[in-house]
């Protein structure tokens, strides 16, 4: 039988060895699960562990290695590059202790159909041959149905499967998933539909089993149109064709679920915020741990390193790149990954642009070039091989211009990436040609030049639109330093509903499930800001365009802020060309506002008794704001401002952690001359309920649709009225999915 899901993700189990709970005390693990006692309170012990971004924890204990763990704390949020967790030391004498990363939930609880990997044979499935016409016997070998054909008859209808007794619910959302091959390229008809009708199909599609070698799975997602009903009728007619087939994993799930490229939007999901490294400062070796340092506590989750080896290369035909440039790119992963980050390795970023000066040559997609590409990618390839492929993702190529032949790019990295042993199941971003703008990207999904067979394939595109704000230079001669009018901003959604349109249409067009999206760069000139804040509504408002429809993203770029660039942060060098000093390296306060868009509620105004606690940990910065046990009376937190670009109605993704359910009121407002007023419109208040997250020690987010005014002093107000509050630790605001 094929698997049809992958091991649970899970970074790290440890059970530490009994330890004396008295006096001090510290034991460690493989440099990665330490016990000791905490240095604040030395009536607890304190567990340390290194952490990535976008993981959660959980934290079980037991007395003794042969009796059951149980849950201390679930659902901690990742604070890289570590974590920590404190207990009482009493009552007990010794305790084993286990940290465990979140994994995936079990997809088979919304399997609808029954022995669908055949593992009970043929039992609720008919499989009627009709004699008269076709022959074929039809049985389970491995786990696998047999339909070994030796004549197919004159209908598809002389030779099918069906199973009856399928709940469906009216309107709802299905996806049929299948493993299958053939002996020689054929088509087959799938339909569905309620056996208590004879001619409302749900779907009835023709489907053509390309494969010969091995199975591939195959994706149809529709909706039930009939009422509901509990007789619901799958049928694979496969007669009128003597090409045998195989199957396998035949399964009906509820929803529009993404299975076959699960791993790939579990990486784009936590891959979310980055920021761009440039290759002229990595190729120069000009990078530092603080780089990756200022990222991570700053609230990126990932970095976007490009390196220049098709310039490092040798000659033909080998291409050796140079160990020192691998060890400069590899040093700046390895910082990265300290942090807890990921790296997005990007290494032949300039390659495409190059100005043909000084050896820097630029790609014309000669046959030659190719086979160079192919050459760079596998030793790049090699070298990596032994990282996580939770910890490092690989990008093929930078901005392929238009001619350049995307399909054979991707197919010539892919093959070499693919072939490096370790890289079998590395997620690789694809662009499209046409310097990887959007719709670059949009041709490629048009004209099927990304494989559909590769399930850890993201897509990405790049967005400097309009041109005429994003760039100023002596070639831009219609620059306009302004933004933000209500067309310009109903544009940029515009044009993301195309991505994600064109990535659906390609999807269903080749029986798969729509790529993850990266939006790899995007940034605007800093002259901007001599004219007013328009730049950071526009940072804002396409960073949440991308968040709003599940797209991760990375600024370009890191550093210099001079009028004509896009970096937020200064980068100086010395007469001598040396760098200035790694840690006194910042971002600018408007850029990093717009684009990570999180505040700390212990930074805000709080009302009546409320104070700032570290008594629970799981809270990321300096602690969380707790509420009083008795009731609210009225008493709340107020944040400090919060950048809105445009009045508009946000997401509100609030971390938080109760043992109860509460219900709180929250109000978004602005503060003018010292007062809260808050705003004066539809779904500017709600009584929002609070889930009780399991514990006080564990933690969960809360979405809230919330309406908000742009102004000066835009705020939010949580209020305890009936109920006492929750722990309130972070906000972060983004638009809602469209």
């Amino acid at each position: 039988m094929t698997p049809i899901n992958r091991a649970l993700s899970i970074l790290f189990i440890i059970a530490t060895s009994a330890i004396p709970l008295v006096g001090p005390f510290k034991v460690s693990f493989a440099n990665a699960l330490s016990i000791e006692q905490r240095a604040n309170n030395t009536d607890q012990i304190q567990l340390e562990w290194p952490s990535q971004t976008g993981k959660a924890y959980s934290i079980y204990q037991s007395e003794s290695l042969e009796s059951d763990f149980t849950i201390q704390a679930e659902n901690m949020q990742a604070t890289p590059p570590q974590n920590t967790w404190w207990t009482d030391k009493a009552p007990f004498e010794k305790r084993f202790f286990k940290v465990q990363a979140y994994g995936e939930a079990t997809l088979l609880q919304s399997i609808i159909n029954s022995n669908y990997d055949f593992s009970e044979g043929t039992d609720d499935w008919i499989t009627p041959i009709n004699a008269a016409n076709a022959t074929a016997y039809i049985s389970v070998i491995g786990d696998e149905l047999s339909i070994d054909i030796t004549d197919g008859g004159s209908n598809r209808s002389h030779i099918f499967i069906r199973q009856f007794g399928i709940p469906f619910v009216g309107n709802q959302t299905y996806t049929l998933l299948f493993d299958a091959r053939a002996t020689a390229p054929r088509d087959i008809r799938v339909n569905i539909r309620d056996e208590n009708t004879t001619t409302n199909f749900f779907p009835s599609t023709n489907i053509a089993i390309s494969n010969i070698d091995e199975m591939q799975t195959y994706r149809l997602t529709f909706t039930a149109t009939s009422p509901d009903t509990s007789n619901g009728r799958l049928t694979f007619l496969l007669g009128n064709n003597n090409n045998s087939l195989y199957f396998d994993n035949i399964r009906i799930l509820e929803g529009a679920v993404n299975i076959e490229r699960a791993a790939a939007h579990r990486m784009n999901t936590r891959l979310f915020r980055g920021n761009n490294f440039m290759a002229a400062k990595a190729v120069n070796d000009q990078g530092a741990l603080d780089d990756y340092s200022l990222l991570n506590n700053s609230g990126f989750s990932h970095c976007r390193i490009g390196y220049k080896m098709d310039e490092a290369a040798g000659t033909a035909p080998n291409y050796a790149l140079p160990n020192e440039d691998l060890l400069i790119l590899q040093k700046m992963v390895d910082w990265c990954l300290e942090e807890g980050l990921i790296a997005v390795v990007d290494p032949v970023h300039n390659w495409a642009n190059n100005n043909d000066e000084g050896g820097a040559v630029a790609f014309t997609a000669t046959d030659e070039e190719f086979n160079k590409l192919g050459k760079i990618w596998g030793q790049v390839a090699d070298h990596f091989a032994n990282y996580d492929n939770d910890s490092v993702v690989f990008e093929v190529f930078n901005e392929p211009h238009n001619g350049h032949d995307v399909a054979r790019i991707i197919s010539t990295s892919l093959t070499s990436i693919r072939s490096s042993l370790g890289n079998e199941e590395r997620i690789v971003i694809v662009p499209g040609d046409g310097f990887s703008t959007r719709q670059a990207l949009i041709d490629a999904f048009n004209n099927d030049e990304i494989p559909f067979d590769d399930p850890y394939l993201i897509g990405t595109f790049h967005y400097y639109d309009p041109f005429s704000f994003t760039k100023v230079s002596n070639t831009n001669p219609g620059y306009n330093p302004v933004w933000g009018t209500t067309a310009e901003l109903a544009q940029v959604a515009t044009d993301f509903d195309a991505v994600v349109s064109a990535n659906n249409s390609w999807a269903t067009r080749n029986l798969t499930e729509p790529l993850p999206i990266y939006l790899g760069e995007f940034g605007v000139d800093n002259e901007a800001d001599n004219h007013g804040s328009d730049r950071k509504k526009w940072l804002s408002w396409i960073r949440m365009q991308a968040e709003a429809r599940g797209m991760s993203w990375a600024h370009w770029n890191m550093y210099q802020n001079q009028p004509a660039t896009k970096g937020m942060g200064a980068w100086t060098t010395g007469s001598n060309g040396t760098i200035q000093n790694p840690s006194t390296r910042a971002f600018d306060e408007g850029p990093l506002e717009a684009l990570v868009g999180h505040y700390e509620f212990e930074n805000g105004n709080l009302v009546g008794e409320l104070s700032v606690s570290q008594g629970y940990a799981g809270f990321k910065g300096s602690g969380y704001v707790k509420f009083p046990e008795d009731t609210g009376n009225g008493i709340f937190i107020r944040t400090d401002d919060l950048y809105i670009p445009v009045s508009d109605t946000y997401a509100v993704r609030i971390h938080y952690s109760s043992a109860t359910a509460r219900t709180l009121r929250v109000v978004s407002g602005n503060l003018i001359d010292g007062n809260f007023a808050p705003a004066n419109a539809v779904g500017s208040a709600v009584d929002h309920l609070f889930p009780a997250t399991g514990a006080d020690g564990s933690w969960n987010t809360e979405t809230i649709s919330l309406y908000f005014e742009a102004g000066l002093a835009p705020q939010l107000k949580i209020v305890a009225n009936t109920e006492p509050g929750v722990n309130l630790d972070w906000l972060e605001i983004s638009l809602p999915q469209p």
